[in-house]
């Protein structure tokens, strides 16, 4: 209504005369939380995250430098040889994603003002814009799940890994959905590929060794052999890394 133009058309004036990145974001971010709380239509709610991720001033400030320098806590666990190695790369590369916490933050406040279909058609767009913002991925999989739509859930966890396949949580919310579907063979071939991506992963390695135990042959070699490593993996603290226990394993992915 009236009220709305007359807000919008003061956020835009301010919005020219705003250099600084910071201080766009603070008055994008309070002006869509506005927008969403005045019930504004739904196209028009769409069309302003458009505007705001089209803002190169807010991309440019919310990505540059975001984690794209490695913890040195994290240097510190591994020798020099391994950091240099490139078959140890794409380890690395995780610890160099972008930081999408802001937009993710103002896509859920714009998304649960959405009807169904007009959240789909959002997601489309979405992943077009951001094929490398793996919670968004997991999130709308995460949706579709809940409304019955795993085959797209699917889609969606696949293409996000088509782009980022070093990505863990991603391949475990396939692995886990497909599971349920009760695609056993399907589950088997998705922790496999996670874990040859994520070797050094240790809530990997845990997925799969459960499904295994679930799903595996029983009484069978490699079910022993699982068993038997299995225990060490059990022991170690989620998150970890698995770099200094891989010699005193003897399963292997392939």
């Amino acid at each position: 209504g009236d009220s709305y133009d007359a807000v919008k058309n003061v956020f835009e004036a301010a919005l020219r005369s705003l250099k600084d990145a910071q201080d766009r974001l603070v008055l994008w971010s309070q002006f869509l939380s506005l927008a969403c709380a005045m019930s504004v239509d739904e196209d028009e709610l769409i069309h302003l995250l458009e505007l705001l991720f089209s803002d190169s001033t807010v991309s440019d400030y919310t990505f540059v430098n975001t984690l794209e320098i490695v913890p040195p806590s994290v240097l510190d666990c591994y020798p020099s040889w391994f950091l240099s190695d490139r078959r140890f790369t794409p380890f690395l590369l995780r610890f160099k994603q972008k930081d999408f916490s802001f937009h993710n933050s103002v896509i859920e406040k714009v998304l649960s003002k959405l009807s169904d279909s007009k959240k789909h058609s959002t997601f489309e767009r979405l992943l077009e814009l951001f094929p490398d913002n793996v919670q968004l991925s997991i999130s709308i999989a995460d949706y579709f799940c809940s409304i019955g739509k795993t085959m797209n859930a699917v889609e969606t966890l696949v293409c996000s890994l088509k782009t980022c396949p070093n990505t863990p949580y991603c391949w475990l919310n396939l692995g886990h959905i497909v599971e349920q579907e009760k695609r056993i063979d399907e589950a088997r071939a998705v922790y496999k590929a996670g874990l040859k991506a994520n070797p050094f992963f240790v809530d990997m390695w845990k997925i799969a060794l459960h499904f295994e135990m679930k799903h595996g042959d029983k009484g069978g070699l490699q079910e022993q052999q699982i068993r038997k490593d299995g225990q060490k993996l059990l022991d170690l603290p989620d998150n970890s890394s698995l770099f200094e226990t891989t010699d005193h394993f003897s399963s292997s992915t392939d």
